[in-house]
């Protein structure tokens, strides 16, 4: 089973979701820089990959405002965590729904890492919203390197 999702598709996925929940579809194309907010959920089953929203701290707060419907000075660390997971659940949920069989996703995983650089597989959408640059991406699970494992005898099996 695979994932049947092209790059114009997903920026149209984003578009939706961005014009449904802030009235507004993404602008042109933005980098993003370091100081990030990064969100991923990962989906598991006939497709395995990560899901993940990223955009500045400015940008994860102005969102956040907008999704609470409350003045920026209101919003707390928690808050921020909760709407840029909820964003990468929404964007998630809408991929999955791509998947050409059954599939679960994940929790929302909330950090201030950047994504770093997406691997050749990766479907990438970088635009700007309200002038906060955003990045989601859409990437298949790399392969788990085995591990060898000590025997009893502490010699490498």
């Amino acid at each position: 089973m695979s994932l049947v999702l092209e790059s114009h598709d997903l920026r149209g996925l984003v578009d939706d979701i961005w014009s449904s929940l802030f009235e507004a579809p993404l602008d042109i194309d933005a980098p993003l820089p370091e100081d990030v907010v990064t969100a991923f959920v990962d989906i598991s089953g006939h497709w395995q990959g990560r899901v993940l929203v990223a955009t500045t701290a400015e940008g994860a707060v102005s969102l956040t405002s907008y999704m609470l419907d409350v003045p920026e000075s209101w919003i707390q660390e928690a808050d921020v965590a909760d709407a840029i997971g909820e964003l990468a659940n929404i964007v998630g949920g809408s991929v999955k729904s791509c998947v050409d069989g059954q599939c679960a996703l994940s929790l929302p995983n909330v950090s201030r890492y950047a994504p770093g650089a997406a691997t050749p597989d990766a479907i990438e959408v970088l635009a700007s919203w309200n002038n906060h640059p955003l990045c989601i991406r859409v990437a298949p699970a790399r392969p788990l390197i085995p591990s060898r494992r000590l025997s009893s005898e502490g010699e490498k099996a």
